[in-house]
């Protein structure tokens, strides 16, 4: 059966979910938009602009200017995301994410420096008004949401989808990984079409021994033991763990290998530990 290759591609059956991380980066726009949202309701129904001049009047233009920073970061992050992400504009995976992510990367670092510059100011003129306080932590928040966007970037990257794009692997090693083969289409929001046999339905016992297996969920264990999660969110880990060590299905597997990746995305600091242990490939091998 003849394999086509289009703009956009995505893999079916790809080690990552990379329909469902673009999704879940689509959905931070609503977040950006209410912090936006917020500041406007700080300038036009708190008035912080006036509370400043009654009490800081040789200060109150630099301190207000958390409204226009904050405001700037929340639109353009949303707009950048909308606009990168877009099939219509970017019909590439690879050309999606590598215009997103520098963008992002640029916004935080400048995002930094504006509040640094605005909190050392308000903090010298030793006011504290209500409003502008909650836009500093409104922009601390846009900082996180910032890092987990760009970790989810970080894990779409290691997908075969992104892979093939950048030319790090190609397509027929990916058949030749996945044994299944393919028809991929154009727009890598969309559902894909798989045709063809899939004879591997057990994992695959030959490329990765049980001891590189163990050692890397022993790995993995590491990692969110020596995490700051709480007591919960590290039980939720180890669960997941505990799946993947004890499956032999290749489906129940993926889904294991899925709820993974989800995990990650949603603890910034565990998914790029696990990014920079490299343990995702060794995994990767147990669904070829």
């Amino acid at each position: 059966m003849t394999t086509i290759l289009t703009v956009g591609a995505i893999v079916p059956n790809d080690v990552i979910n990379v329909d469902a991380l673009i999704n879940q980066i689509i959905d931070y726009t609503k977040i950006f938009y209410d912090e936006d949202q917020f500041f406007i309701h700080c300038k036009n129904e708190e008035k912080f602009e006036r509370n400043l001049e009654a009490q800081v009047p040789k200060l109150s233009y630099k301190i207000s200017q958390i409204y226009d920073s904050g405001r700037d970061l929340a639109i353009s992050v949303r707009s950048h995301i909308c606009e990168c992400l877009d099939p219509s504009i970017n019909p590439l995976l690879k050309n999606a994410i590598d215009k997103l992510e520098p963008q992002l990367l640029y916004l935080d670092s400048w995002g930094q420096s504006e509040y640094n510059t605005i909190k050392k100011i308000y903090d010298e003129a030793g006011y504290d008004e209500w409003s502008v306080n909650k836009m500093l932590i409104s922009m601390q928040t846009m900082f996180q949401k910032l890092s987990e966007i760009l970790n989810l970037i970080s894990i779409i990257k290691e997908s075969y989808s992104y892979k093939i794009q950048s030319k790090e692997i190609t397509l027929d090693e990916v058949r030749k990984l996945t044994r299944t083969n393919m028809t991929t289409t154009n727009n890598y929001n969309n559902s894909l079409i798989s045709h063809g046999n899939n004879n591997t339905n057990t994992i695959n016992n030959n490329l990765i021994s049980s001891d590189e297996l163990r050692e890397a969920l022993q790995t993995l264990s590491e990692i969110i033991d020596s995490s700051s999660l709480e007591p919960l969110e590290k039980s939720e880990g180890k669960l997941i763990i505990s799946e993947i060590s004890n499956i032999s299905d290749k489906a129940t597997f993926q889904s294991a290998y899925n709820k993974l990746t989800t995990f990650m995305s949603n603890h910034i600091t565990i998914g790029t530990a696990i990014l920079n242990a490299n343990i995702l490939p060794t995994l990767t091998q147990c669904l070829t």
